[in-house]
């Protein structure tokens, strides 16, 4: 009995965390700020989403789907630069798992607005019973972007050459985010 109590709690003390509640004052408390001395550049890396920890309801109003059928998935976070010049990049930064290639090429969110899209390297890992493949994809931001969405959110829907897939970033991510620099700015 000891054990199995030792072993539930083990259990409780990894899993909780990937669940606990999540809104825009985890998002700052998480953001990582980094400064890169040769490129003249600081960074903010905000949190990662595994997208499958988000709510069921919030999905279906985002993107139609259910969290009970497929759920991508999706790794997801926000990282902004900012140049010597003081013009700031956001990059939404993604990779999805798959057990072949999607060739991912192009997004538009919910909208239909075509998005700046850029599509860095992937990894293939070799197992005994098939391969996993990571795909990388990065969706540039306009900061006015963030702004525009931090109470609805905004789904996004990326397309490749031989499949798509389809996720959203929660209103509060983006608030999160926005939040950060203000209080940087106290």
């Amino acid at each position: 009995m000891k054990k199995l109590s030792l072993l539930l709690g083990v259990f409780l003390l990894f899993s909780v965390p990937a669940f606990a509640k999540k809104d825009a004052a985890w998002v700052v408390k998480k953001a990582k700020a980094t400064e890169d001395k040769f490129a003249g550049t600081t960074s903010v890396a905000f949190p990662n989403i595994k997208y499958y920890t988000l709510g069921n309801d919030e999905i279906v109003k985002m993107t139609g789907k259910s969290k009970w059928g497929y759920i991508p998935p999706i790794t997801y976070s926000i990282k902004e630069t900012t140049q010597k010049d003081g013009s700031k990049t956001y990059l939404l930064l993604a990779a999805d798992d798959r057990s072949s290639w999607a060739f991912y090429e192009s997004a538009k969110d919910n909208d239909g607005k075509e998005m700046k899209f850029i599509r860095p390297m992937g990894d293939v890992d070799s197992y005994s019973t098939g391969v996993k493949v990571t795909e990388y994809f990065n969706i540039v931001l306009p900061e006015e972007y963030i702004k525009q969405h931090k109470e609805t959110g905004a789904a996004f829907r990326v397309y490749g050459k031989k499949d798509q897939v389809t996720f959203h970033v929660p209103g509060w991510y983006f608030e999160g985010v926005l939040n950060y620099f203000e209080n940087q700015e106290k």
